[in-house]
Order: C-alpha cells, then sequence, then structure tokens
C-alpha cells in the first residue's frame, strides 16, 4: 500500500522579499555566514562581479532562512503540542549542505538532523553553532558526515542513541541541481555525477530512503527548480522528476 505521506514542493525564490517580505529573523540570519564550507565560486566567478560591494552574497548559493522559518512554520508540527509535547519534533535531511536550515529549525525549537557528504561543509556548519550553551537552543542542530542515500541508517543510529524511536516529524531540503554547482566532495557527491541519468538514479534512491523514516502523513518539502547543463546546454525538468521521485516512493503531491 502507498505510504501515507504526502509532499510538498515549493519553488526557490529568486528575489527574497517574495516570502515573508520584511520579516527576516535578525535574530538567527545576522549571526551566522550561510556560505562557509563551500567554495565562493561556485555558480561562476562572473556572479560574484555582478552584485554590488554591500552585498553579503558571493558567487555560490545559499539558502534563505526565511524560507525556511515559512516552510517550518507551515509544514512541521508545532513543539510543545499537546500530541507531541512528550518528545522533539524531528526534522531530517539528506542534503543539509551550509547552516541555514539547521540553525532556523534549531531556533524554532526542532530537533534537526542533517546528512551531507562534505567533511568540510559540517565542520563548518559544526564551527558555528559553537560549544552547548553558546546560543539558546533546545535542540543543537545535528550534522551527519555521510552519504544522504545512507540517511535511514544514519539518522536512526542518531535518534536510537537519544533515546528516540527512528521516526522523523517533517522531510526539509535543497537537493544539489544536478552540476549546476560542483562541490567536489568525493565519490558520493551527486553534483559530480556523470550524466543526468545517473544524478537521478542516486537521486530517487535518497528520497525512498528518506520518506521510509517519515511518521505518517508527515511531510516532505523539497525546494527545487529546473536546471540547465552548464557543459552541454540541455534543460532537465528537475522539478518534473522530484515529484516523480516522490511519488515512486509511495507519497502523494500535496502543494507544488
Amino acid at each position: 500500500l502507498p505510504r501515507p505521506a504526502s509532499l510538498c514542493l515549493a519553488l526557490p525564490c529568486v528575489c527574497r522579499p517574495l516570502i515573508c517580505a520584511g520579516s527576516r529573523p535578525q535574530r538567527t540570519s545576522s549571526q551566522f555566514n550561510s556560505s562557509l564550507g563551500r567554495d565562493t565560486d561556485l555558480l561562476g566567478a562572473g556572479l560574484s562581479k555582478m552584485l554590488p560591494e554591500s552585498s553579503t552574497l558571493n558567487g555560490t548559493s545559499v539558502f534563505d532562512p526565511v524560507l525556511m522559518e515559512f516552510l517550518c512554520k507551515s509544514f512541521v508540527p508545532r513543539p510543545g503540542h499537546r500530541a507531541v509535547r512528550h518528545r522533539p519534533i524531528v526534522v531530517i535531511d539528506p542534503f543539509a549542505g551550509g547552516v541555514v536550515r539547521g540553525w532556523v529549525a534549531a531556533a524554532l525549537g526542532l530537533l534537526y538532523i542533517g546528512v551531507d557528504v562534505s567533511p568540510r561543509q559540517v565542520e563548518a556548519n559544526e564551527a558555528q553553532i559553537g560549544p552547548a550553551g553558546k546560543f539558546d537552543m533546545v535542540h543543537r542542530p545535528c550534522w551527519i558526515v555521510g552519504d544522504g542515500e545512507d540517511i535511514g541508517g544514519l539518522v536512526t543510529a542518531e535518534l536510537r542513541r537519544r533515546g528516540l524511536e527512528p521516526q522523523a516529524d517533517a522531510l526539509i531540503s535543497c537537493p544539489p541541481y544536478y552540476n549546476l554547482e560542483e562541490y567536489k566532495a568525493g565519490p558520493n557527491d551527486l553534483s559530480g555525477a556523470p550524466t543526468y541519468d545517473a544524478f537521478l538514479l542516486k537521486y530517487r534512491r535518497v528520497i525512498v530512503n528518506a520518506v521510509k523514516l517519515l511518521r505518517p502523513k508527515a511531510l516532505s518539502v523539497f525546494v527545487v527548480g529546473d536546471v540547465r547543463d552548464k557543459k552541454t546546454g540541455a534543460m532537465y525538468t528537475l522539478h518534473h522528476d522530484t515529484v516523480g521521485a516522490f511519488k515512486q516512493a509511495g507519497c502523494a503531491v500535496h502543494q507544488v
């Protein structure tokens, strides 16, 4: 039978004021650098030259903290609700990337567990969080170095280590857009897949294994958009392929 979990897809915002205009959470976004842990010209050195001198951005994409706050408040159960007050609300992420999603989730009282293939990235994220007690977080975000395809075993082990059942309340992530940005994080790095077909094969396995961790009727939120192969110029419909991958994993489309 199809797993009773739903899928919610959100398209990335090109203009950051598009969502929650004027409500950027200064208490979090002013305290971290979301581009640390990877090269600063992944989208090409020319992009950074187009930005104004006052911009804190560079030639590498970053995840908007306002978008993460919006997603958590819209699609994740609230901590402290009488139905779940006896346990933390768990958010998992098989493509953790920078510090943003973990930081914002923790600031909202959620237990975030993200997997990233890059030791350099995880080290940078941990360094920004700092020692326990540095920030007022009920649950410090947890980043695990590993292959997103192994998220089932990695997250299960972490939750059991904490004395919790191996189930998650939400899946929120932003996958590599094929080779738009190449992170050069080793053989399991999806951005280094030799072809888009090879990328999709592994991408689908990651989604299937992540969905298996979800509680019944939990929501998955993937921020995706179509991508053009920077080497060949071919356009790939990553948004459509993501919907198909979640359907293969037994999910239904909730919103696009």
